[in-house]
């Protein structure tokens, strides 16, 4: 027969192992981030900022909103000034982008639609995590990081 401390032990294993196994809450689905997000920060810095910078170009953010749907797929929408390196041209551009995602090991993995014939780098294109309702993107393919998304209420 086992002995009280022991007895205590086993159970309190059993119970490590329980919460260890069924992630108790800490696992993310699909539906748990359906929705819209406003980039509010890249790295440190509040909007408008620099989200990349290259050889060719320097991007600053105005605005970037995605949105997840129930299906699996999205749209990030941005607003971008852009400023050409060699000339000094500057461009405001407004973008809309379809991509599709999943949440895998309780990551939200995004790939970037890419057009027949084009020559486009494999995904995933953005992964983060969900952040008390919010997403923070800590890979995103040629931009600094981490890029912090807050949930924002849809009006439907």
């Amino acid at each position: 027969m086992p002995t009280n401390s022991s007895t205590l032990l086993a159970r309190a294993t059993a119970g490590l192992v329980a919460d260890l196994t069924c992630g108790c809450g800490d696992s993310l689905a699909t539906g748990d981030v359906v929705g819209s997000y406003v980039l509010r920060r890249v790295g440190p810095d509040a909007l408008p900022t620099v989200l990349f910078s290259n050889d060719y170009v320097t991007s600053r953010v105005l605005s970037d909103t995605l949105r997840l749907t129930t299906n699996g797929s999205g749209t990030r929408a941005s607003l971008q000034v852009l400023q050409q390196r060699a000339t000094g041209v500057v461009d405001t551009v407004r973008s809309e982008a379809g991509f599709r995602f999943q949440v895998s090991d309780g990551r939200v993995e995004i790939a970037f639609d890419c057009p027949i014939n084009a020559n486009c780098a494999p995904p995933p294109h953005l992964v983060g995590h969900a952040l008390s309702g919010d997403l923070e993107i800590d890979y995103a393919l040629g931009a600094r990081v981490p890029l912090l998304y807050a949930r924002i209420l849809d009006s439907h």
